[in-house]
């Protein structure tokens, strides 16, 4: 057979699907002589194709081969580099490939097709190397899909501008936006499912589309407003709809699954999922669903068919489900955490939870001779949580050690500067606990610090000693480690500095402690400003130490600088010792200039 007359089989099918439309006219011809093409593809707005109706054109390649039979809906096809770099440059083509089978003087066809945008082209390109052949996956053409696809090929055609392809790499855009042109909803979806779209990043100063990439989604997923509950009460005020090519589920709550077998039937799936908080919610209202036999959707009644066996299990097992899980959710709040996870994510560690809730909500002391330690540390997923024991062996019990109320009177420190022990205070537990330790707890309440070095005999000097070297501890921790708590705690060390400033003999010292916090956390107001100038303009100027601090806290690098370097050997080495330094550190690091460390 003459390849004029193999490729006319090719065409004709492809002419026929075309004449099924009015808005589409082509030109493909079988002995087409142009390198990598075989003809056009025109998009009219008119049915009559007058010239000013013309919309656009764009090139098409046709390739045919006979077989025997059919293959599937897919098939693959070879490109070659050559006619690719022709496509990239004439800005795409959308190539058919067929296949006919000749029996009995009648000729049947399959149309295969697989568009190529400047975008799929540079991504093949790519994916070759130095290859000059590639085997790419061409999609079985449904007739009445043609003018959609021809359409949105040219729409995004007109988009692909070359020059946009090596558009820089790391610029911000504005906006990011996809296109799918279709009639409606069911043909947009499965163009995105399928064929997918393109994605193109805007730069509103410049009105610029750049074309970045071509994406294809697994589902379509999105929030639908539908009240969901029993008679009395709505538990869900939206639900979660999923679309994607094997079909659409709901899902409402974090338990529950919606399938639709066919059109007249839906069925609900029931399983435990979520948070400690969500798992509560949705075993209550499966129960009072349970119950009534029957629940609300956006307040139309509908029965739940399910077995009586069944039933009767459920609602047997979920109030001792719901029991437990509330008495664990109880436990977590009275240890100050309040877990967003998965509670699937702690059933490996449950002995140890339930562990927990035996002894802080239960107080089963049979549980205490776990251990004979001061302190008790629980391990669970990723939370660490720490106990104190007091009282007797016998008859104490463990307590939350970040709970201010209990340790205040049951757990009782003393500290002393000598071995006799004969001048003691009583302080804050807290202050025993290396910083990085004490910080790290999940049950850490950072107010209760406060409290409890609030509530520390200041009567004698080492008191406050041990107080100041724990909060400049502190600030260093601070400064170490970017956690969602040092707002918080740095809040904390001021609090209780401003309060120390009215009881301890060593002002300035804390008037200093309090604003390096603060200046950590937030500008210093106008009033501190002028605080700082005042102490300074006071201050003794043979202290150097003090005058250094208040300059870092002034920002005044150049008059720090000049103290600085009036410090001996030991006294640069102490104040750069002290976390203060490290607010000079920083601006340092900032503006390049070097300070001897």
């Amino acid at each position: 057979m003459s390849s004029g007359k193999r490729e006319k089989y090719g065409i004709t099918p492809i002419e026929e699907v075309i004449g099924y439309f009015d808005n589409i006219g082509s030109e493909i011809s079988a002995n087409d002589k142009t390198p990598s093409w075989d003809g056009e593809i025109f998009i009219y707005n008119n049915s009559k194709h007058p010239k000013e109706s013309l919309e656009g054109r764009f090139p098409v390649q046709v390739k045919s081969k006979e077989v025997k039979q059919f293959n599937g809906n897919t098939q693959k096809f070879t490109l070659y580099k050559s006619d690719l770099r022709n496509y990239l440059n004439d800005g795409g083509v959308i190539f058919f490939w067929v296949e006919y089978i000749r029996s009995n003087f009648r000729t049947e066809s399959k149309i295969y097709l697989k568009t190529l945008l400047p975008i799929d082209i540079k991504d093949i390109l790519k994916r070759m190397g130095n290859q000059k052949t590639i085997k790419e996956e061409f999609i079985k053409l449904y007739d009445q899909d043609l003018e959609l696809i021809c359409r949105d090929f040219l729409f995004h055609r007109k988009k692909q501008n070359n020059n946009l392809l090596n558009f820089p790499v790391g610029v911000e855009f504005d906006e990011y936006k996809g296109y799918i042109i279709g009639k409606e909803l069911a043909d947009i979806e499965r163009r995105f499912f399928n064929e997918g779209t393109y994605v193109y990043g805007k730069i509103n100063k410049y009105n610029l589309m750049v074309p970045l990439h071509k994406f294809k989604a697994d589902a379509r997923i999105e929030l639908v407003d539908f009240n969901i509950g029993t008679k009395d009460k709505v538990y869900y005020k939206s639900i979660e709809r999923e679309i994607s090519p094997s079909g659409r589920i709901v899902k409402f709550g974090k338990s529950f699954t919606m399938t639709f077998p066919n059109k007249d039937k839906f069925n609900i799936v029931f399983k435990d999922s979520g948070n400690l908080k969500e798992r509560i919610k949705d075993n209550k209202f499966f129960l009072e669903a349970l119950k009534a036999k029957k629940l609300h959707l956006n307040n139309s009644p509908v029965p739940i068919n399910i077995d009586k066996k069944t039933r009767s299990q459920h609602l047997e097992k979920i109030p001792r489900t719901i029991k437990n899980l509330e008495e664990i959710s109880e436990t977590f709040d009275k240890v100050g955490i309040d877990p967003k996870e998965d509670f699937g994510e702690f059933i490996k560690d449950i002995e140890r939870i339930l562990y927990l809730k035996d002894v802080i909500l239960k107080r089963n002391k049979d549980k205490l001779k776990i251990t004979k330690k001061n302190f008790q540390l629980i391990k669970f997923a990723n939370y660490e949580i720490i106990l104190a024991r007091v009282g007797e062996e016998s008859k104490g019990e463990l307590i939350n050690f970040f709970n201010f109320e209990e340790v205040s009177k049951k757990y009782r420190i003393v500290v002393s500067p000598d071995k006799t022990l004969e001048n003691i205070a009583e302080h804050s537990p807290y202050i025993a606990f290396d910083v990085d330790r004490l910080y790290s707890y999940s049950n850490l309440k950072v107010d209760s610090i406060e409290k409890s070095l609030l509530n520390a005999e200041y009567d004698k000097d080492f008191s406050f000693t041990l107080t100041n070297e724990f909060l400049l501890n502190t600030i260093t921790y601070c400064d170490d480690h970017q956690t969602s708590n040092n707002k918080a705690i740095l809040k904390m060390i001021y609090n209780v500095y401003n309060k120390l400033e009215d009881i301890v003999s060593d002002k300035l010292l804390c008037f200093i402690n309090k604003l390096q916090a603060a200046k950590r956390y937030r500008e210093l107001t106008q009033e501190e400003i002028e605080l700082i100038v005042e102490y300074k303009n006071n201050k003794n100027r043979d202290d150097l130490t003090m005058i250094c601090a208040l300059n870092i806290l002034l920002d005044n690098t150049k008059e720090f600088e000049v103290s600085f370097n009036k410090l001996s050997d030991d006294g640069k080495k102490s104040i750069a010792e002290y976390p203060i330094y490290n607010l000079i550190k920083t601006r340092e690091s900032e503006s390049k200039r070097t300070f001897p460390h």
